[in-house]
């Protein structure tokens, strides 16, 4: 039996709402990790600058609270990719 329109619609909006996920909580973890471990280093850095933080600096903080984040993070991404996979997305 094929899907209806509206559940191919909703599966499309699901995709997109989980990469939204994904991008919120890296957005997280870059926030606490500049409130926390790179707090110093952020103070001293011009407004203007602009740096790009892979996951494996957030992944090498101490930080516990990251380190969870982190995790979610992996996860939700596994299973964004599972999802699109599964639906034929890209």
């Amino acid at each position: 039996m094929r899907p209806s329109p509206a559940y191919e619609v909703f599966v499309k909006k699901t995709s997109t709402s989980l990469e939204k996920i994904g991008s919120h909580l890296y957005t997280l973890m870059i926030t606490l990790m500049l409130e926390g471990e790179l707090k110093e280093w952020d103070n001293q850095v011009e407004n203007d600058e602009e740096h790009e933080f892979s996951l494996e600096l957030i992944e090498a903080c101490e930080d516990r609270n990251l380190q969870l984040l982190v995790e979610l993070f992996k996860k939700v991404e596994k299973i964004r990719s599972e999802f699109n996979r599964h639906n034929g997305l890209g």
